[in-house]
C-alpha cells in the first residue's frame, strides 16, 4: 500500500492547481464561454459565474468523497453508481459522446483563432492544426505533447494579466459596457439560458459532466487522504472562481470589441499590445494542440484497448472526423450547441447524485459487494 502524502499547504496547493488547470484548458481561454455564459448579462453574470463555480466545488467535493468511500476508480463506474446500470450507462456513453464533441469545438476555435488574429483561412486552420495532431498519433510523438503541455500555465497568468489590464485600461468601463451587453441583441451575442441565474446553473451542469473524469482520477489516487483533497479543492474552486469572474468582467469592460468575435479574451490582447495578442493566440493554438490529441485518445480508449494494432488508427480516423464535424458551423455556434445539450444531460446526473445522497445510499464499497451496491436501495 502506498505512503499517504504529508499533509501541508503545498500539498493543497498542488491539488488545487491541478483542478483549475484542468477546468480551464482551451475552449474556456478563448472567453467565447465566458461571453456566452456570463460577460452577455452584463454585471449580473458575474453573480451567475460565482454561483456556478461555488456549485462545482460543492459537488466536486461530494464526488471525490463518494469516489474514494465507494471505490469508484473511473468514470463508467461514477455514472453508474449514482444512476444505476442503466441510466448511469447511458449518461457514460453521453460523455464520452460530449469529449469527442470537445475536439470538434476545439478544431473549429483553433480554426476561428487562424482566421481572426493571423489572417488564415479558417478551413486552412482547421487543416493545420488536424494534420499536426494526426501526424502526432501516427508517428507517436507523444514526447511532443508532454513537452508543451507544460505551458497551461502560462495560459492561467496570460489570462489573468490580459484580463487586469483591460479592467484596469478598458474601451468602455464596467457599467457602460454593462448595459451595452444587455442592450446588445442575441443574434450578435450568444446567450444560453433565459437568464443570468439559469445561465450559471447551465453552466455548472455541463462543467460538472465534464469533471467526472477528473473526479475518478483523484478517487482512485491512494496518495492522497479525502481531507487533504477536501481542502485542496477549496483552493481549486477558488481559483476556479477567479478564472471565470476576472476576465469575465474584462470582457464586459471591453464589450464593444469584443461582441461579434469567437476569441474575446484575444481580442482585449489586441487593444493592449499587437505583439501580446499574436503570444496570446500561440499560447492558445498551442492548447488547443495538446488538449485534442489526449481526449481522443480517451474516447478511443473507451471501444479498443490502447496496446491493440489499429488503436493509432482510430484515434486518427476520429481527428479526420473532429475536422470533418467542425466544418458543419462555427466555433461559437458548436459551443452553443454542445455546451447547452450536455447543460441539460447535466441536470439529469446532478439529480442521479442528489437521489442517490437523499433516498438511495448505497452499503459498502463495490470493492466489497460488487455492483449490486450500485442499485440496492
Amino acid at each position: 500500500m502506498e505512503n499517504k502524502r504529508k499533509s501541508n499547504m503545498m500539498t493543497y496547493l498542488l491539488i488545487g492547481g491541478a483542478y483549475v488547470s484542468f477546468c480551464v484548458g482551451a475552449s474556456f481561454s478563448t472567453g467565447n464561454e465566458l461571453m456566452q455564459y456570463f460577460a452577455s448579462y452584463g454585471v449580473f453574470g458575474i453573480l451567475g459565474a460565482i454561483i456556478a463555480t461555488a456549485l462545482c466545488l460543492l459537488l466536486i467535493i461530494v464526488l471525490i468523497r463518494d469516489a474514494q468511500k465507494y471505490n469508484l476508480p473511473d468514470m463508467k463506474t461514477l455514472f453508474v453508481h449514482y444512476g444505476g446500470k442503466y441510466l448511469g450507462t447511458a449518461l457514460y456513453v453521453y460523455t464520452v459522446f460530449y469529449l469527442f464533441v470537445l475536439v470538434v469545438m476545439l478544431v473549429a476555435g483553433a480554426g476561428a483563432v487562424f482566421e481572426e488574429h493571423f489572417g488564415i483561412s479558417n478551413m486552412l486552420g482547421r487543416g493545420i492544426l488536424t494534420l499536426a495532431m494526426f501526424l502526432t498519433v501516427i508517428l507517436g510523438l507523444n514526447k511532443l505533447l508532454d513537452i508543451l503541455g507544460k505551458l497551461s500555465f502560462i495560459i492561467l497568468i496570460m489570462m489573468i494579466v490580459v484580463a487586469l489590464i483591460g479592467i484596469f485600461n478598458p474601451v468602455d468601463g464596467i457599467s457602460e459596457g454593462s448595459k451595452l451587453a444587455l442592450e446588445t441583441p442575441s443574434n450578435i451575442v450568444a446567450r444560453q439560458g433565459s437568464n443570468w441565474f439559469m445561465s450559471g446553473l447551465m453552466y455548472f451542469s455541463w462543467a460538472i459532466l465534464c469533471q467526472t473524469s477528473f473526479v475518478a482520477s483523484l478517487g482512485k489516487s491512494s496518495l492522497y487522504k479525502e481531507s487533504d483533497l477536501r481542502k485542496g479543492m477549496y483552493f481549486g474552486g477558488f481559483g476556479f472562481m477567479l478564472m471565470a469572474t476576472v476576465p469575465s468582467i474584462a470582457i464586459i469592460a471591453n464589450f464593444s470589441i469584443c461582441k461579434g468575435s469567437s476569441i474575446p479574451t484575444i481580442v482585449i490582447a489586441k487593444s493592449i499590445n499587437p505583439i501580446l495578442a499574436v503570444l496570446f493566440s500561440c499560447v492558445v493554438v498551442i492548447a488547443i494542440y495538446t488538449t485534442c490529441s489526449p481526449i481522443c485518445w480517451s474516447v478511443a480508449n473507451a471501444f479498443i484497448k490502447q496496446e491493440q494494432r489499429n488503436f493509432k488508427w482510430m484515434v486518427a480516423g476520429m481527428l479526420i472526423l473532429a475536422f470533418i464535424g467542425s466544418n458543419l458551423g462555427s466555433f461559437t455556434d458548436i459551443l452553443y450547441l454542445g455546451t447547452s445539450v450536455s447543460a441539460y444531460v447535466g441536470f439529469v446526473f446532478i439529480a442521479t447524485v442528489i437521489f442517490t445522497i437523499v433516498i438511495r445510499t448505497p452499503k459498502g464499497t463495490l470493492s466489497e459487494c460488487g455492483t449490486e451496491c450500485v442499485d440496492k436501495e
